[in-house]
């Protein structure tokens, strides 16, 4: 693990720590946020789909968790435990029942996934355009 500095500001809204639950079905979408989310500090928890991420939503210190499109027997378990979500999608149309977190449109960089769970966490994170990646 890196050994790095982090600001006073920046300790403030680390992700280091955190735990992220990822569910999406292609290993390369979910391995591409994965490391953008190591790159953070973060740890991260992978699943391909909702049924096989269910026993994940008991870990103790689960922080927030990205989501395809398809899991919406997660939304309405997250919703109800409090745990706040991030919709990372290419679906243009999916039951939005219980999609009460914010949708990121497939394709875009993983660094826009991070900013945007880090501002789930933290609110008062300003936005920001990642200056360059790989989108996933």
């Amino acid at each position: 693990m890196l050994n790095r500095q982090i600001s006073p500001l920046s300790r403030e809204q680390s992700l280091f720590g955190r735990v992220i639950l990822i569910v999406q079905r292609r290993w390369v979408v979910a391995h591409n946020l994965a490391s953008a989310f190591e790159a953070e500090g973060a740890q991260v928890l992978l699943a391909n789909s909702s049924p096989n991420s269910l026993a994940q939503l008991d870990h103790a210190y689960l922080a927030a968790a990205v989501l395809d499109g398809q899991s919406h027997q997660l939304w309405r378990q997250l919703k109800e435990s409090e745990i706040p979500y991030v919709l990372y999608t290419g679906r243009e149309h999916f039951y939005d029942g219980y999609s009460s977190g914010p949708v990121i449109r497939k394709p875009a960089y993983a660094e826009e996934v991070v900013t945007a769970v880090r501002r789930l966490l933290y609110p008062s994170t300003p936005k920001c355009r990642p200056a360059s990646g790989n989108a996933g």
